[in-house]
């Protein structure tokens, strides 16, 4: 009994104080484990040792834990969703790319640049600049994006990221292990970028430097670049929103011609 009182107020105090979903699911589970331990010694029940019990208490739990699924899952949704930092990292293709340039591709569907004179890749732009490193077969990507006002709305140093807490300088963003998706404080997609294991897909507005870009063919100048999730994220965390993608015109993207000529100088 003990055990039970402990470990669930312990849960709820994880869950609702620490906002640690993960801890409260685990307590729960240990929680129900003890109270179907109670159970199985009640009855007939009682007379059960050794594995069958062990089995029982394990089904029991089980059946008294699937009812509360829905509600973790929410929780687990909503305090990721409001998570202000992360890190990125490329699903594994299992191929060996350790000695493959760095490379990045202008969205999904763009064309791909890659640089020969070095693994350690700085990319001159018309604001924050753009560094990609290879360690061995990971890439590791970095950059900043601001808001007229040179606040920071989002930072990626060696793919760790971070965003503005202020719903003034980032309005919103979604993400998952290899993406991430950010909005400003007007609610305009400012940052695309997923990690490939080869290269980086990037797209990207500067509203510091004038709205200046780098962007594919799903963008225009009223509405900027498409989302790639679904929004709000505090309902749809990780849910791509599957866009149809449509042809790269990659002289109609806007601001390239510029940052072409600044990688041409810069080589």
């Amino acid at each position: 009994m003990a055990v039970i009182v402990f470990t669930f107020f312990g849960g709820l105090i994880g869950n609702f104080v620490f906002n640690k979903i993960e801890w409260a699911a685990f307590l729960w589970t240990v929680s129900l484990i003890a109270l179907s331990d109670l159970v199985v010694s009640f009855w007939k029940l009682s007379a059960l040792r050794g594995f069958w019990r062990f089995l029982v208490v394990l089904l029991i739990a089980a059946l008294l834990w699937w009812p509360s699924y829905p509600f973790v899952w929410n929780q687990y949704r909503v305090q990721h969703a409001a998570l202000t930092s992360g890190v990125l990292r490329a699903r594994s293709d299992s191929r060996d790319h350790s000695q493959e340039i760095p490379k990045f591709q202008i969205g999904s569907n763009g064309i791909v640049l890659g640089f020969k004179s070095s693994v350690n890749t700085q990319v001159k732009t018309p604001a924050d600049k753009i560094r990609i490193i290879r360690n061995g077969n990971q890439l590791k990507f970095s950059t900043t994006v601001r808001d007229k006002e040179g606040n920071l709305i989002v930072e990626i140093v060696d793919n760790a990221w971070r965003v503005s807490p202020s719903t003034a300088n980032c309005w919103d963003k979604n993400y998952t292990d290899d993406a991430l998706e950010v909005k400003d404080g007007r609610g305009r997609v400012v940052l695309q970028v997923k990690l490939l294991p080869d290269r980086v897909q990037l797209q990207v507005e500067w509203p510091n430097m004038g709205d200046s870009s780098m962007v594919g063919a799903n963008y225009s100048q009223e509405d900027g670049i498409k989302p790639m999730f679904k929004y709000p994220s505090n309902e749809h965390w990780g849910e791509l929103d599957n866009i149809k993608k449509l042809p790269q015109s990659v002289g109609e993207t806007l601001g390239l011609s510029s940052f072409q000529e600044d990688r041409k100088n810069s080589n």
